[in-house]
């Protein structure tokens, strides 16, 4: 039978080498994770400002067709063109 010295190592490479990868998979992993959260955070925060910016808006409009309603009129009248 041949010497298997060789072969042996070369196996021993492949494995140490496959258990880097698992590890690196691994890492990979919990890297994707982490940054998946905080970009989910970063939209839940900017979804937050956007929509107070917009509800800011929509008051100030609301507001300001409500003033206009009490005594003056938004449109002209129809026999004033």
């Amino acid at each position: 039978m041949a010497n298997l010295d060789t072969t042996n190592m070369l196996l021993g490479i492949m494995a140490a080498v496959s258990v880097l990868e698992a590890l690196l998979l691994i890492g990979l992993g919990i890297g994707g994770f982490m940054v998946y959260r905080r970009v989910m955070q970063l939209v839940k925060d900017l979804e937050t400002r956007q929509i107070v910016g917009v509800a800011r808006g929509i008051r100030a409009v609301i507001a300001s067709l409500m003033g206009t309603e009490s005594g003056q009129s938004a449109a002209p009248a129809a026999g004033s063109i």
